[in-house]
């Protein structure tokens, strides 16, 4: 019966079955745990036959899963520890797991400075905290979780992480992403943001150091996050890009999701139906369509869906991560109810944490921290916040430190093309260029999970009239039909507004489908009662409607999977075919073959050019402060390596972390209206003689705060030094 509602059967004593907070938080934990830990699976299955020392030796890849582990498996094993010695405290935001992992997170980014700036690597605590935490969860696990449910749960997580893994180094840097570089791969994404994180991690400024270190106004969060984990796992940013983050980062994204859902409906569901924390096939299934998608991802693409740069998107991932730990973090300081009594923390919640994490979300990516300092905002007014001093104090800091930040980091980029700005007016430019057949059902299929939450809300809030509805909203009852609304809207502007290069508009309007999916998932109580009886109709109608969802989420998971698989060939044959013919009953075994592959490597024109950025990756700190690199532009091997990508110059600051001098390429091979190019003097010319001579590049090195040249030959990989 549809019409079921779980708190009958509450009132009437009937007894429900429920799994407590802390158990189905466990189940959360080990299960991102397991997804860490599959990565480096699998990107040694992806790099069988090649070179794995260096930053991708076993050990430093088990480094970065242990610590991964020590923030995601903290808030499991303080609360256990709390359990254990028998300590009860107060629920407040203080205590809450949302403020134990933004404390673990922020207590392994200072652990990098500790190595930036004192010497001091603390990386093995961390490493054996990790390993430790990760066998007690598991230990947990184990003892409560069933072996029915155990299996289900390895079917999901196993479905997920090959669509998650596949999908990520499909649309980002695989993991022969520096392989890639013989034959003239390379995205120019990965290249760029490497690049300022080196600058950031050498010289504690946001450029791309083609030309000295100009400012580049962006949001460098996530970048600078990046180098202080570097510095503190002794890996170069370019292979934590490609290995670190989507170990550490994207099970802590998911964990802020499940962690979140679970949360409202601890807080948030009615009294009699908040305590059921059942993890059960509903909950993991709605999770994985909304995750992997309900549509083939080819329709995605048509709708321009930003659902894959929910991970792909390293700033993106941490400020939504941020922005849940920040919603968490309020739902627990408002679990007491608007009437308690302010606490001293309480207060210093309102005036420091919440401004501290607004101003990190922006930070790291401003499309985000414009949405939430909107949605703060909405529920200032909404809720007569302003009526209390505190929050009034606490709004207007919020408001202060968005500004400043956004100030500091939203520079209009400019570069040399006949439009002139990257950003300009154009009325609904975010709908205009899709296919015809897609327009009539553009918003529904954008905006389907928002639309079937609402939907399902209000259904089951028994509101059927604009009367009940406006009682409801007066009394204050949906405000989170509300905040998603209001996602959805803001969210829609940006794009119908103004065009966003780069897929901008999509970092606005995609966020509402990350919340709305939390709130489904929350909500399934509710929505889906476990003890709701369907009869056997229905139950066939579910299944028609349920599984052409299915159906397009496991066609999603093989296309990714096929595309990793054959991107990962096609690169192993072209640098195999350089020396050897690849056909025949031996390929297979040749593609794999760790002999052939070094051979063949080594004897690429472009072996000895990233030989020599190894090298000069591997100077002394102190040696990459003082010093330029420079490249003529007679070298044709370098500029000619990745022209197809327009991403060459990025190569040697994001491989080695150093800057360059005249390292900004021809005007000719700069299409993109991004990427900070407007910060220097684009040629129309080649160097001339004068420009390569070194008594002038000396002077120029000197002119821009350095003190020693070092001149790269491409060809034969030669690296001289001139002071």
């Amino acid at each position: 019966m549809v019409g079921y509602n779980i708190l009958d059967d509450v009132e009437k004593g009937k007894e429900v079955e429920f799994m407590s907070y802390s158990r189905a938080k466990n189940i959360v934990s080990v299960f991102t745990a397991v997804v860490a830990m599959l990565w480096p699976i699998a990107f040694y299955f992806f790099r069988l036959g090649f070179d794995n020392s260096g930053g991708t030796s076993l050990v430093s890849l088990l480094n970065i899963v242990f610590l991964s582990w020590f923030i995601l498996l903290l808030p499991d094993n303080i609360r256990r520890f709390r359990q254990f010695i028998g300590i009860n405290l107060k629920e407040s935001w203080l205590n809450s797991d949302a403020c134990v992992s933004l404390s673990g997170l922020i207590l392994v980014v200072v652990a990098g400075l500790g190595v930036a700036f004192l010497g001091i690597n603390t990386l093995l605590l961390f490493v054996v905290i990790g390993a430790v935490f990760f066998l007690l969860s598991l230990k947990e696990f184990i003892l409560n979780v069933s072996l029915r449910q155990s299996l289900m749960i390895l079917v999901i997580l196993l479905v997920y992480s090959l669509w998650l893994i596949t999908m990520f180094w499909s649309v980002h840097m695989g993991p022969l992403f520096i392989e890639g570089i013989l034959i003239g791969q390379g995205q120019i994404d990965p290249l760029f943001h490497s690049a300022l994180a080196g600058m950031l991690k050498i010289f504690n400024i946001a450029s791309t150091g083609l030309n000295g270190i100009p400012y580049i106004g962006y949001h460098f969060g996530s970048h600078w996050i990046f180098a202080q984990l570097s510095f503190l796992l002794r890996i170069p940013l370019l292979t934590f890009y490609q290995i670190g983050f989507p170990i550490i980062f994207i099970p802590l994204f998911i964990q802020s999701m499940l962690f979140l859902a679970l949360d409202i409906r601890k807080h948030i569901l009615p009294q009699g139906i908040k305590d059921n924390f059942q993890l059960d096939f509903k909950f993991w299934g709605i999770f994985l369509i909304t995750q992997i998608g309900f549509l083939p991802k080819v329709v995605y693409g048509w709708l321009g869906s930003s659902v894959v740069a929910r991970y792909a998107s390293e700033s993106y991932t941490l400020a939504i991560i941020f922005s849940l730990l920040l919603m968490a973090l309020c739902i627990d300081f408002w679990g007491r109810g608007p009437a308690a009594k302010l606490r001293v923390k309480d207060k210093l919640f309102l005036i420091l944490i919440v401004p501290f994490l607004i101003g990190l979300i922006t930070w790291s990516k401003i499309s985000v921290g414009i949405l939430i300092i909107v949605l703060a905002a909405y529920l200032f007014l909404r809720l007569k916040l302003y009526k209390k001093i505190i929050f009034a104090i606490g709004f207007i800091a919020s408001l202060l430190v968005f500004g400043v930040i956004f100030l500091l980091i939203s520079k209009i980029l400019f570069v040399y093309n006949p439009s002139g700005a990257t950003i300009s007016i154009s009325l609904f430019d975010n709908i205009r260029g899709k296919q015809f057949y897609i327009l009539p059902f553009y918003f529904l299929l954008y905006y389907f999970i928002a639309f079937v939450f609402i939907i399902l809300r209000l259904y089951r809030a028994g509101i059927d009239t604009w009367d009940k509805l406006r009682s409801q909203f007066l009394q204050n009852k949906l405000i989170d039909v509300e905040t998603l609304v209001v996602l959805c809207f803001v969210g829609f502007l940006p794009g119908a507004l103004i065009f966003l290069p780069s897929g901008g508009a999509g970092y606005f309007s995609d966020y509402q489908g990350v919340i709305a999916a939390i709130l489904l998932l929350a909500y399934l109580p509710i929505f889906w009662p476990k003890n709701i009886r369907i009869n056997i109709v229905l139950k066939i109608a579910l299944i028609f409607v349920v599984l052409p969802f299915v159906v397009a989420m496991l066609f999603n998971v093989f296309a990714f999977t096929y595309r990793i698989l054959r991107d990962n060939i096609d690169i192993r044959i072209a640098i195999l075919s350089e020396t050897e013919s690849v056909s025949g009953s031996k390929s297979i075994a040749s593609l794999y073959s760790a002999d052939k592959l070094q051979k063949a490597m080594e004897n690429n024109k472009r072996y000895p050019l990233l030989q020599a950025l190894r090298k000069l990756n591997g100077l002394p700190l102190e040696e990459k402060r003082r010093s330029l690199v420079f490249v003529s532009h007679k070298d044709t091997l370098f500029w000619t390596t990745l022209a197809k990508q327009k991403g060459l110059p990025f190569l040697v600051p994001a491989l080695t972390g150093m800057a360059m001098i005249d390292g900004v390429p021809l005007l000719e091979n700069v299409y993109y209206r991004e990427y900070g190019f407007n910060l220097y003097q684009l040629r129309k010319k080649p160097q001339t003689a004068a420009d390569r001579k070194i008594g002038n590049l000396l002077s120029k090195v000197r002119e821009k705060g350095f003190s020693q040249l070092i001149l790269l030959n491409a060809e034969s990989g030669e690296i001289k030094k001139y002071e």
